[in-house]
C-alpha cells in the first residue's frame, strides 16, 4: 500500500517540463524591442570604465532645461493669430438693415424729423460705421492680456498688427456714442441702440493655426549645441562625470542607439535576452534539481516557484509602459515571504534571486535598484518569521521599509554626492511598496487552497489542539490523544536540534494515530477493563492492529487534512512488524509464524524524510517507556538505544535522508527530554 495522491500527484511528469517551457514564452512577451546603451553613468559619478573616445562624430545635446526654456522663450514672443470672419460682417450688416426698418417703424409722429426726411442717409452711415468698425476689428481676447502684437488673417494673407490697434468688444462699444455725436447727423440718437447691438467680434482667435506656428517655431530650435569629431576623447577611466561629459555622454548614447538601431536585427534581439532568460531559468532547474528534486516531480510546487519570475515581469512592463507608476512600487520582498512560508530560507532567497535578475535586465533600472531588491530579499530571508506572532509579521514589513529607505538614501549620496540631486519622491513609493508587502499572507493562504500546498500558516491552524479531528481523539480515545502529545513534543524537540521542519513534523505527530479514534479498545492506552485481543487469534489481532494506518488515512481525506501530514499515517511505523503478537505466534508454532510473517508487517512506506524518520524514533520511544516498570535514567537510555537499533535492523531507516550525526542529536534530545518526563517526585505524607 502507498500513501494516496491528490489530483496535482496524478499529471504526468512531462507536463512539469512544458510548464517550464510556457514560463520562459510568457517572459519572452515582456522583452524590451530596443536597443540599450552598455554604460551607466550618473552627473557627479566616477567613470569606472576605459578612457572613451568617439567612433564616430555625434553632436552634443543641450540641456534639457535650457532647451525648454529656449523653446518657451520662442513660443512666448510669437505675435497670436486671429482670423477675420467675413461671414460674422454680412450676418451684422443684415442684422443691421433689419434693425433700422423694424425701429423706424416704430417711432411716433414728431420724433426724429431729420430721420424721416432722408432716412437713407442715415442707413447709409449706420453701414459704413459698421463696415469700418469690422475692419479695424473687434475681438475677445485669448488670455487675461492685450498682446502687443497681433497676427490677423484673412483668406490666405496675414499681417501683424499692433495690438493696441485693435478694439476688443467693450472698446468697440465704448466709441459709438463718441463717433455718432461727430457724425453730423441730428437724429443719432436714434442710430445708438442699433449699433450697439449689432457690434460683434468678427476676429476669432484660430487654436489650429497658431498650434501649428508653434510646434513650427518650436521644430526651428536646435537641440544640439556643438559638435564632439570621431576620435576626440570624451572622458578619462576615473574621471567625475561632470555635467558638460553627461552631455557629451549622452550625444553619444543617442548617435549610438540610433546607429545601432538601423543596423539591428529583431531576431539577434530577441535572440540575447532568450539566451539570457534560458540561463537565469536552467541554473534555478539546477538547483532544484539538486537540492530540491520533489519541486520539479510535483506539478504544483513547482507552478509555485515559476510563478513569481513570470508576475513581476508581466508587472514591470505594465509599470514602465505607463508614466505614472514607478518601479520602486512593485513589492519584490513579497516573493522570499511567501517562499519562506512553504519552503525554507535558502530557496526563498535563490528564488527572490531569479526575479531581480530577470527585472534587471528586461528593464533599464540600473545597479541602484537591482542592489535594493538584493538587500530586501537578504533582510527577509534573514529575519525570523512566526506565524503565530502577527506582530513579528508587521515588524518585518516596517523593517523592509526602514532598509529600504536607507539604502536607497545611501546609494543615492555615494552615487551624486549631493543630497539636492536626492529624488524624495521614490521615498514615497518605497512607502506604498511597504504597505504592498502587507498582502504577502492573503496571498500565501490564496496559494495554498489553489495549488494544495501546505504553508507554516496552515501548519499553525493544524497543530492548535482545538481542531475537530483532534478533539474527536481526545473525546473517544483520550489515550491516544495524550500518547500523541506526548510524541509531538518529542518530535518537534528533535527537529528543532537538528534543523528540520519542526512545525510539520508536529504536526504529523498530532495526527499520526487518529485511526485509533474508530476502534480505540484495540490499543492498550485506550483500555480500562479487559482486552479483546485475548479472544482473538494473532493474525486477526495484528491485522486490527495495523488496520489504523488505513482508516487514519480515510480520517484524513474526510477531514481535508493535508497530504504531507497525512504521510506520516503511513510511515509513522513503516513496513515493522506487529512484534508482540508475531512473537506470541511464534512462540507456539515458528513454521506457521514464518509463513505468516507478511501479515503482522504494515503497509508502509518506510521513513524517506528527516520528519517521518524522527516521528517514527519518537512514536516507538514515548510507548516503550511508558511501558517501563521502573523508569530510571539508566533504564530509558538502554531503551532508547535498544528501540532504535532494532528499528534500524529491520531496514526502516534505509531509505530515509537523516544522517547519523543528526540520528545521534535526536537520542540526546529524546534522552533529556523522557527523563524529564519520568522523573521522580517527593513522596506525599498520608
Amino acid at each position: 500500500m502507498t500513501t494516496w495522491k491528490s489530483t496535482w500527484d496524478r499529471l504526468p511528469i512531462a507536463l512539469n517540463y512544458l510548464l517550464i517551457l510556457t514560463a520562459i514564452g510568457v517572459i519572452s512577451l515582456f522583452f524590451p524591442n530596443k536597443l540599450r546603451f552598455r554604460y551607466e553613468y550618473e552627473p557627479g559619478k566616477t567613470w569606472p570604465y576605459e578612457d572613451l573616445y568617439a567612433p564616430f562624430d555625434f553632436a552634443i545635446p543641450k540641456d534639457n532645461r535650457a532647451y525648454r526654456q529656449e523653446i518657451n522663450s520662442l513660443v512666448e514672443n510669437l505675435a497670436p493669430l486671429y482670423r477675420r470672419v467675413d461671414s460674422v460682417e454680412t450676418r451684422q450688416i443684415a442684422a443691421l438693415g433689419q434693425k433700422f426698418e423694424a425701429q423706424l417703424g416704430a417711432i411716433e409722429k414728431g420724433q426724429f424729423p431729420d430721420l424721416r426726411r432722408r432716412p437713407q442717409k442715415y442707413r447709409d452711415f449706420s453701414v459704413r460705421y459698421l463696415e469700418g468698425i469690422f475692419e479695424r476689428g473687434v475681438v475677445q481676447w485669448e488670455g487675461e492680456k492685450r498682446p502687443v502684437q497681433v497676427g490677423v488673417v484673412h483668406g490666405k494673407a496675414s499681417r501683424i498688427r499692433a495690438g493696441m490697434e485693435i478694439a476688443d468688444l467693450e472698446q468697440a462699444l465704448a466709441q459709438v456714442y463718441d463717433s455718432l455725436r461727430f457724425s453730423g447727423l441730428p437724429d443719432v440718437e436714434f442710430l445708438f441702440p442699433i449699433l450697439t447691438e449689432v457690434i460683434v467680434p468678427n476676429l476669432r482667435y484660430d487654436q489650429v493655426l497658431n498650434e501649428k506656428v508653434m510646434a513650427e517655431a518650436a521644430a526651428s530650435v536646435s537641440p544640439f549645441q556643438g559638435m564632439v569629431q570621431k576620435g576626440e576623447l570624451i572622458v578619462q577611466r576615473g574621471g567625475i562625470v561632470t555635467k558638460g561629459t553627461y552631455r557629451l555622454l549622452e550625444g553619444y548614447r543617442m548617435q549610438y542607439e540610433q546607429t545601432l538601431l538601423e543596423k539591428r536585427s529583431g531576431i539577434w534581439l530577441f535572440a540575447g535576452y532568450l539566451t539570457l532568460t534560458l540561463t537565469v531559468f536552467g541554473l534555478l532547474f539546477a538547483y532544484l534539481w539538486n537540492a530540491y528534486p520533489f519541486v520539479i516531480r510535483q506539478f504544483n510546487q513547482l507552478l509555485l516557484i515559476l510563478l513569481w519570475p513570470v508576475i513581476f515581469a508581466y508587472l514591470l512592463s505594465m509599470v514602465q509602459s505607463g508614466s505614472t507608476l514607478s518601479p520602486y512600487l512593485l513589492p519584490f520582498a513579497i516573493v522570499p515571504i511567501v517562499i519562506k512560508n512553504f519552503y525554507d530560507n535558502r530557496l526563498a532567497l535563490f528564488v527572490h534571486l531569479v526575479v531581480v535578475l530577470i527585472a534587471g535586465y528586461l528593464s533599464a533600472l540600473g545597479f541602484t535598484f537591482i542592489f535594493l531588491q538584493i538587500i530586501v530579499g537578504v533582510v527577509v530571508v534573514v529575519s525570523r518569521q512566526d506565524a503565530h506572532n502577527w506582530s513579528r509579521f508587521f515588524y518585518l514589513v516596517a523593517l523592509v521599509s526602514i532598509v529600504s529607505a536607507v539604502v536607497f538614501f545611501g546609494l543615492e549620496m555615494a552615487g551624486k554626492g549631493n543630497i539636492e540631486a536626492i529624488d524624495w519622491s521614490v521615498f514615497s513609493w518605497l512607502f506604498v511598496n511597504g504597505f504592498l508587502v502587507l498582502l504577502a499572507y492573503p496571498i500565501t493562504s490564496l496559494l495554498e487552497r489553489l495549488l494544495g500546498l501546505v504553508s507554516v500558516l496552515r501548519l499553525t491552524e493544524l497543530t492548535d489542539t482545538n481542531r475537530p479531528l483532534l478533539q474527536l481523539m481526545a473525546k473517544r480515545a483520550p489515550g491516544t490523544y495524550q500518547h500523541a502529545l506526548q510524541v509531538a513534543n518529542l518530535a518537534e524537540a528533535a527537529a528543532r536540534a537538528i534543523g528540520a521542519d519542526h512545525l510539520l513534523v508536529k504536526a504529523g505527530a498530532l495526527y499520526h494515530d487518529i485511526g485509533k479514534t474508530v476502534n480505540p479498545g484495540l490499543f492498550i492506552e485506550n483500555q480500562s477493563e479487559g482486552n479483546p485481543h485475548d479472544t482473538l487469534a494473532f493474525e486477526d489481532s495484528a491485522r486490527q492492529i495495523i488496520q489504523h494506518v488505513t482508516e487514519g488515512a480515510l480520517l484524513a481525506r474526510r477531514y481535508g487534512l493535508p497530504r504531507i501530514v497525512a504521510d506520516f499515517i503511513f510511515t509513522h511505523h513503516g513496513t515493522m512488524r506487529v512484534e508482540y503478537f508475531y512473537r506470541q505466534l511464534q512462540r507456539e508454532d515458528a513454521t506457521v509464524a514464518e509463513e505468516k510473517e507478511g501479515l503482522f508487517r504494515y503497509p508502509g512506506p518506510k521513513p524517506m524524510t528527516r520528519e517521518a524518520t524522527i516521528l517514527m524514533m519518537a512514536d516507538g520511544i514515548e510507548a516503550a517507556c511508558r511501558s517501563l516498570k521502573q523508569p530510571t535514567a539508566k533504564a530509558i537510555d538502554d531503551m532508547i538505544e535498544r528501540l532504535i537499533k532494532q528499528i534500524e535492523a529491520q531496514g526502516q531507516f534505509s531509505d530515509s535522508s537523516l544522517s547519523f550525526v543528526e540520528m545521534e542529536a535526536c537520542k540526546k534530545v529524546f534522552r533529556i527530554m523522557m527523563h524529564s518526563v519520568h522523573h521522580l517526585r517527593v513522596e506525599y505524607p498520608e
